[in-house]
């Protein structure tokens, strides 16, 4: 089967009689409502084997890795990065960024609940109770805070 667009174009023009305009439509049409896909090219370029190499030579240095990090200790960008961080998740079965952040918003979650007694006390400074949980007095006001938003959503 010829993969050359100007030879598939000849062949329906002798065949059909068909215009470049006409079959360059009826393939929109096949594209976009008759759901045909195109197929991909049957050849690697160069660039796509040395890509391959070089996540095969990386990737086991790269599992523990985020996106950032693999893009500032490779060089390459945040795109390609997150590519290859989710093509390494996949492989190895690891979760995906959205399960980590999520998991880190539910251990935050349950710790504000467990210390919230010691959080919300207006017995002592704030300055003290920061102290005692090992944080600033920053994130002191802003736990507060959050403590207040998840206690009234959990009261509704």
């Amino acid at each position: 089967m010829s993969t050359d667009p100007n030879e598939s174009y000849q062949l329906l023009n002798e065949k059909y009689g068909l215009s470049k305009k006409q079959v360059r439509s009826y393939t929109c049409y096949l594209l976009k409502y008759a759901g045909a896909l195109r197929s991909k090219p049957l050849r690697t370029t160069q660039q796509q084997i040395q890509n391959e190499q070089w996540y095969q030579q990386n990737k086991q240095a790269m599992i523990d890795m985020t996106v950032k990090e693999i893009s500032q200790t490779y060089g390459v960008s945040s795109a390609k990065a997150g590519k290859v961080y989710m093509r390494i998740c996949r492989e190895f079965q690891l979760p995906m960024l959205a399960d980590r952040v999520q998991k880190r918003v539910e251990q935050r979650r349950k710790w504000l609940i467990d210390n919230q007694e010691q959080i919300l006390r207006t017995d002592i400074r704030i300055k003290q109770i920061a102290q005692n949980l090992d944080q600033t007095e920053k994130q002191i006001l802003h736990a507060r805070t959050q403590l207040k938003i998840i206690l009234e959503n959990k009261g509704r």
